[in-house]
């Protein structure tokens, strides 16, 4: 599983909260989006789209693909690959399903003025609910007792989604009932909910019905990330500094502040970083090491090894770490911002054509490269996050025009499914891997290889050993020798993961000496570290009986 858990007991065996971040046990060989959980109910979103509620076998098919979920205190909302949001749970009377009243929703339940609006991100606070769209109009629903809206108003809800402000580019949306934004001009305000100050604007107010400017000790442009709970918030920038304000329990400070102070307890310590739950927070430094504040401020006795994508605070307390998977689409993103292999360049970004071909059904031509260079360079690399990436194409226009142009179907039309057929087409595999036999006879004047045929660019993209082998051959070559003294049968198999991710025998392997040769495979190809191979080899392992 790509995810590690701290407190949460619903997701292992024992039924016990984790004391340190670990894999749960109920889930250990599942890959997971993202998670949320609130006080009643949590929600996972798979790899396809799917969204399933644990503890209950539950899988609302019915809906599209799923690319986002969240959570506020007994409500969720979800993001459809087509840009539509998805409500449901409870709305306690305060509107947050945004659907125009105060009813409760068992089931995700499309909001219909968010149709149109082609919303890019949703993020849930305790009560209230926003939406944010592609141009920077930012739609707020729900509870606003707190003044969780930052409408000016004194109203005590709003039941359907409403743009009060525009031109944002981030939001973070405390667990509790305050607001940050930051706008496209780099400035950053908050809104909302001031107890101990934890808004960071120097006031004594409780509530701060209109956005008001945050002053951070750093220039706003270094500001990475903003996390809030009940009283508390925390900052993060770029060169790992930590500030914190509000109340300086959860937080470990020393003092408690109404303006984001530096954290005096991290000045010589890099973060890496940072969540907030109601009444805690959890500090990752760069280290690896790993913090917990509630009553207390402790130090863990863990250190975080593996890389770190995000974090995710609930209301109970519990923390969610998301773990960088080194999948093939880590892979071929690395790729892309190394440049090498690149043999194009279209607004101003290095591409492979290759890959331009497998992803358009189309090989370049100067049909296709006069059709791209009509695009912004902001458009092109919209594009190129949905080639190389799968992701980011829910809610732009200019996508549209790319699938319409090549009758590409966004739902099918995912990389899996392209490595997969490519995995197939013996016709465009470009070079042979030579792998030399074992041959017990010593008068044998030539040697013997067999062939396994593949893409030139799949081994640039997954094997560093590859790479450094293509780099060194001065000419062209339809043939690389590969002298690993594995078995035809392990590297085969091998070979198939390279395009897939999945380790799959078939009848004729021997289990056990697959396992055995594929087992410094990693090693041995120079993959990346952290990669799926080894939870798919441990896969194979416990299929087996072999552990």
């Amino acid at each position: 599983m790509n995810w590690l858990v701290l407190g949460e007991k619903q997701f292992f065996l024992d039924n016990k909260r984790s004391q340190v971040p670990k894999t749960p046990s109920k889930f250990e060989d599942q890959s997971i989006n993202w998670i949320a959980s609130n006080q009643r109910d949590i929600f996972i979103n798979k790899p396809n789209g799917e969204l399933a509620s644990i503890g209950s076998t539950g899988i609302f098919k019915s809906l599209e693909q799923i690319t986002y979920v969240c959570s506020g205190y007994y409500h969720f909302l979800a993001l459809g690959v087509s840009g539509k949001v998805y409500s449901w749970g409870k709305t306690t009377g305060l509107g947050c399903l945004g659907h125009g009243d105060n009813k409760d929703l068992n089931i995700p339940t499309e909001i219909e003025i968010l149709t149109s609006k082609n919303i890019k991100r949703i993020y849930c606070g305790n009560y209230f609910s926003l939406a944010l769209s592609e141009n920077g109009d930012l739609y707020s629903f729900g509870n606003n007792q707190n003044a969780d809206l930052g409408n000016s108003s004194q109203e005590r809800s709003i039941s359907s989604p409403t743009c009060y402000h525009k031109n944002v580019v981030d939001v973070y949306a405390g667990l509790s009932w305050n607001t940050f934004l930051k706008y496209k001009d780099g400035h950053f305000t908050a809104h909302g909910h001031n107890s101990d100050g934890s808004c960071g604007i120097k006031t004594g107010q409780t509530a701060i019905r209109t956005p008001q400017t945050v002053p951070f000790p750093c220039k706003n442009s270094e500001i990475l990330k903003i996390s809030s709970g009940l009283c508390h918030s925390l900052a993060l920038n770029k060169n790992g500094e930590l500030y914190g304000c509000g109340d300086a329990s959860p937080i470990g400070m020393s003092s408690h502040y109404n303006k984001f102070t530096k954290h005096d307890k991290f000045k010589d310590i890099a973060v890496k970083d940072i969540s907030c739950s109601e009444n805690s927070s959890l500090i990752i430094t760069q280290e690896g090491e790993v913090y917990l504040g509630n009553n207390m401020f402790n130090k863990l006795a863990y250190k975080l090894e593996q890389p770190l994508c995000a974090i995710r605070g609930n209301k109970s307390g519990s923390f969610f770490l998301k773990i960088e998977a080194k999948d093939i689409t880590n892979d071929l993103v690395q790729l892309r911002k190394s440049g090498y292999g690149a043999d194009l360049e279209i607004c101003g970004e290095k591409v492979h054509s290759f890959w331009l071909s497998v992803r358009l059904n189309s090989e370049y031509n100067k049909e296709m490269s006069d059709f791209f260079s009509t695009f912004t360079n902001q458009e092109f690399k919209i594009f190129l996050n949905w080639c190389y990436q799968d992701q980011g194409y829910q809610t732009a226009n200019q996508l549209r025009r790319v699938f319409e142009k090549y009758q590409i179907n966004p739902k099918t039309k995912t990389i899996e499914n392209d490595l997969l057929n490519l995995y197939k087409d013996e016709d465009s595999k470009d070079i042979d891997l030579l792998i030399k036999m074992d041959d017990d006879d010593d008068e044998q004047e030539e040697e013997e290889f067999e062939e396994i045929p593949v893409h030139k660019f799949i081994l640039i993209t997954r094997c560093g050993l590859f790479r450094n082998m293509f780099e060194n051959i001065q000419e062209e070559t339809t043939s690389i020798k590969d002298f690993s003294n594995k078995s035809i049968d392990s590297l085969e198999v091998f070979v198939k993961y390279l395009y897939t991710d999945k380790i799959e025998l078939t009848a004729d392997n021997d289990p056990e000496l697959v396992v055995e040769e594929l087992s410094d495979v990693v090693e041995y190809y120079q993959l990346n570290e952290n990669c799926s191979f080894d939870q798919e080899l441990h896969k194979i392992k416990k299929q087996f009986g072999l552990i």
